[in-house]
């Protein structure tokens, strides 16, 4: 895959953290659609998107933005209820413990494979995220659990939280 680390990198395995987000930045690059290369799958109703514009107003962060937000937001963010955060739990229960390499390919072949899904208008996740200031979608990725997962799109920002619930 292009932009994957050099060889001689890959040998000294000493990056920096700014040359780490680059690479990932790489990773998740493609050239020829919207630059993301995990394409889950978007349920949302057609004009559902235009229904929140003409209720809660345009924002500086669009519905296509906060989509292609969510997705790296959703393979990356560990803390709390996320599929992360459970993919990574079940497999050291199993004692199969995944280093982050490992992790990271499971979350984009898992996220690749799932779906988005934006709230309807008015409607709020688990947490009771604000949808006037929020794009809200329900994520379905199958971590084996019974969880359910949603990731939440800050609409001036693009901050970006996914949290969980069972």
């Amino acid at each position: 895959m292009a932009g994957r680390l050099g060889l001689a990198q890959r040998k000294s395995g000493s990056s920096t953290p700014a040359q780490r987000e680059a690479n990932l930045t790489k990773i998740y690059k493609r050239p020829d659609d919207d630059g993301l290369e995990v394409h889950p799958k978007d349920t949302t109703p057609a004009g559902l998107p235009d229904a929140h514009v003409a209720e809660y107003g345009k924002t500086p962060i669009s519905y296509k933005k906060a989509f292609q937000l969510a997705i790296p937001a959703v393979i990356h963010q560990e803390d709390g209820e996320t599929p992360r955060a459970i993919v990574k739990e079940t497999a050291e229960s199993e004692k199969h413990s995944l280093s982050e390499a490992e992790l990271d390919r499971k979350m984009t072949k898992l996220v690749d494979e799932g779906s988005f899904e934006l709230l309807p208008v008015g409607e709020s996740d688990e947490n009771g995220d604000d949808p006037r200031k929020n794009w809200i979608f329900s994520v379905n990725v199958d971590t084996g659990s019974d969880h359910g997962f949603w990731a939440s799109v800050d609409r001036n920002t693009g901050e970006v939280s996914v949290t969980g619930f069972n």
